[in-house]
């Protein structure tokens, strides 16, 4: 009967030790975890600029670049957008919007992180783009600007030159 108890006793000595006991202090510890929902507005009001890439070894989209030209030469108003990326990868914008009169011509170098410490958004008004052939590609500026002092040009893209 001694042998039963001791069992009996060790059993109930194990199922309470099991058990967990409320600690007042708990409350104190624990967090709140707040979902917030964001609503997004709708999209039909935005309207997408149409981007050139520009990396080092290679462009995309530049099609989209002579098709803003094209639309330029005939006072077609128009928006593009060209993205150079330095080394690092960082981006480098530069925005041309067109009204069929003027070029708004903004330049964002602010995300370039190992850049000249005068970074920032640069923005001109200038009336033509111009090109330039050397070393077997075309180089296309905008000219003719707001701050225009001694015939000052911002420089756009290169592009292969056609054969």
């Amino acid at each position: 009967m001694a042998k039963r108890f001791v069992w009996l006793y060790m059993l109930m000595l194990c199922l309470t030790g099991c058990g967990t006991t409320p600690n007042p202090n708990a409350a104190q510890h624990q967090e709140t975890v707040t979902i917030k929902r964001v609503e997004q507005e709708p999209v039909t009001e935005r309207k997408e600029v149409d981007r050139v890439y520009v990396r080092l070894s290679n462009s995309e989209n530049v099609e989209r670049f002579f098709a803003f030209l094209e639309r330029y030469q005939v006072g077609e108003a128009d928006q593009i957008e060209i993205q150079h990326f330095t080394i690092e990868g960082d981006p480098i914008i530069t925005t041309l919007n067109y009204d069929g009169k003027q070029i708004f011509f903004t330049y964002d170098d602010s995300q370039d992180r190992y850049g000249a410490q005068e970074k920032g958004v640069r923005q001109e008004v200038c009336k033509e783009i111009v090109h330039q052939e050397e070393d077997g590609k075309t180089s296309y500026y905008v000219t003719n600007c707001s701050d225009d002092a001694g015939g000052k040009k911002y420089f756009l893209i290169h592009v292969p030159s056609k054969s």
